[in-house]
């Protein structure tokens, strides 16, 4: 039987295999980091701010939402491990599940998924049924429903502008209470059209309506006095009267209805604010009247002020007769108005208007019609007819007693 001899290639071996107790130590290598969790996730963005609850095992995240949170693009605030990165960080669509990709400085990688729930409303908004067109200023809004509370520190109507997309939250309410929202539309308010939201506790619930704000119209809230004399200023104290080229005032006879109009600006009116106009009545007849406000082409409702024409105490005057449109400028011809501008003679009683012939003969006897007053004197119409002969005639006016001297004036009936 043969032997082998192991010994020999053992020695060898560990006499090769020894190390040079001289030769250097090499550098150790530094272990980077494996860590790549999801430390904490939240949406900032929403009221209150949703945080997230982060099961590490099941590497899955859950986050909640107040009620009325558009979850299709939100802005998460993540925390990963140190050292790590993340995939992404922008605005996400959360109506689906999102996957996040975290990377340790190793270059191993965690996949995390988020879910995001909306809660249910803790209140309900009923449908609105009230009026969509208000007035800035001027309008009020009342919403039902249920759960509103009445701790007004915790509710906000939300108004947002539809054009400029910019949002005014109504604070201050008339009404509040478990099942009624009640507030007043805000003069400053810019005119638009506005989607609508409650928000209560941070729990946005959006009303159904499309809000249409739109100037107010004006009011006229009193008079300096209910009688003025034509001498006399009148003062009318109101809102929302919108100094302006619309800006204009109406007075109409309880009389026989004939209106006359001042528009702004004019000599007329001394002064006009949003509050306030002061306006002149000397161009207005003894009588009485309503006076309404007109601005940006709405309307006040009316207030009642007489104007009380001074007592005549001259006879009357004839300033001028106006030309005829005939060739001549002085002939009339039957169904022709004649305008006597007359001084001195008040709106009651209608005058006489006496026709006396140049050469001589019966004087006819006519009624005249007051239609307008000013600071120059009463226009007198007078419709001819067929009952006064053709001729030349001088006028003489007579009211109350009084005659005019005859005008100067010849006119002709042809």
């Amino acid at each position: 039987m043969r032997i082998r001899n192991f010994a020999l290639p053992i020695l060898l071996c560990l006499f090769s295999c020894k190390k040079d107790s001289t030769s250097e130590n090499p550098p150790a290598t530094a272990t980077k980091s494996s860590e790549k969790k999801v430390l904490s996730f939240k949406f900032t963005a929403t009221k209150p701010e949703a945080v997230g609850t982060v099961d590490e095992g099941a590497k899955k995240i859950t986050v909640s939402v107040p009620y009325g949170t558009v979850v299709t693009s939100l802005q998460p605030v993540i925390t990963i491990s140190e050292k790590a990165s993340i995939n992404n960080t922008a605005a996400a669509d959360f109506s689906k599940v999102v996957t996040y990709k975290v990377t340790a400085e190793d270059g191993s990688t965690q996949d995390y998924q988020v879910t995001t729930t909306v809660n249910n409303a803790k209140f309900s908004v009923d449908n609105y049924t009230g009026p969509t067109e208000l007035e800035a200023g001027n309008g009020s809004f009342l919403l039902k429903g249920n759960g509103f509370g009445t701790e007004a520190a915790k509710v906000e109507v939300i108004l947002t502008n539809k054009t400029t997309a910019l949002n005014t939250a109504i604070t201050i309410f008339s009404v509040l209470d478990n099942k009624n929202i009640g507030f007043n539309i805000p003069a400053t308010l810019p005119l638009a059209t506005y989607s609508v939201q409650v928000v209560i506790n941070g729990e946005a619930v959006p009303v159904p309506v499309t809000l249409t704000i739109v100037q107010a119209a004006p009011i006229i809230e009193s008079l300096s006095a209910a009688s003025l004399e034509q001498k006399e200023t009148l003062t009318i104290n109101g809102r929302f009267f919108a100094p302006g080229n619309t800006l204009s005032l109406t007075f109409k006879s309880k009389a026989d209805g004939t209106v006359y109009t001042i528009n702004y600006p004019s000599e007329a009116i001394v002064s006009a604010t949003t509050a306030k106009i002061e306006v002149k009545l000397a161009g207005i007849p003894g009588g009485k009247y309503t006076v309404q406000v007109n601005s940006n082409n709405k309307t006040s409702a009316a207030k009642d002020i007489e104007v009380v024409a001074p007592v005549v105490a001259n006879k009357p005057t004839i300033i001028k007769i106006n030309r005829s449109s005939n060739p001549d400028g002085a002939s009339f011809r039957m169904d022709d108005v004649m305008v006597i501008l007359v001084k001195y003679i008040s709106m009651t009683p209608d005058p006489t208007v006496k026709f006396v012939p140049v050469n001589g003969g019966p004087v006819y006897v006519r009624t005249g019609r007051i239609s307008a007053q000013s600071m120059e004197g009463s226009d007198v119409r007078f419709q001819v007819d067929a009952t006064l002969p053709k001729g030349s005639y001088k006028i003489v006016i007579e009211q109350n007693g009084k005659t005019s001297e005859e005008c100067q004036d010849i006119i002709k009936i042809i």
